[in-house]
């Protein structure tokens, strides 16, 4: 039986999006940009778990209830910076090519 999925949005409109509290875009394996996520005042939880392609993630410090981001198993993210100082956890497992995290002045759990 074929296996049947979900049709794509396209990132453009999390501009529309601004009450947004969980996104979730894990496993998108080209996925290589994040745009619009600036946009999205109430985000609480990001998860881009196994984007495989995402090098870097955007400047998320204006996200200030973000408290949880899940961007393990991004094997070619290399930089994560400007994250906000609510963010609470950061899970980066398997995130063999990150060199840079720069975080507010919170106390924060990253768990590698």
């Amino acid at each position: 039986m074929p296996r049947l999925t979900p049709p794509l949005l396209p990132l453009s409109l999390l501009a529309h999006s601004p009450l947004l509290e969980e996104l979730e875009v894990s496993g998108c394996e080209r996925l290589a940009a994040l745009p619009g996520l600036d946009q999205l005042a109430a985000l609480t939880h990001l998860d881009v778990s196994y984007c495989a392609s995402l090098a870097r993630l955007p400047s998320l410090s204006g996200l200030t209830l973000l408290r949880e981001l899940n961007a393990s198993n991004c094997a070619n993210l290399e930089e994560a910076p400007d994250l906000p100082a609510s963010l609470r956890d950061c899970y980066f497992h398997e995130c063999p090519q990150l060199r840079a995290v720069r975080v507010g002045s919170t106390p924060l759990t990253i768990h590698w």
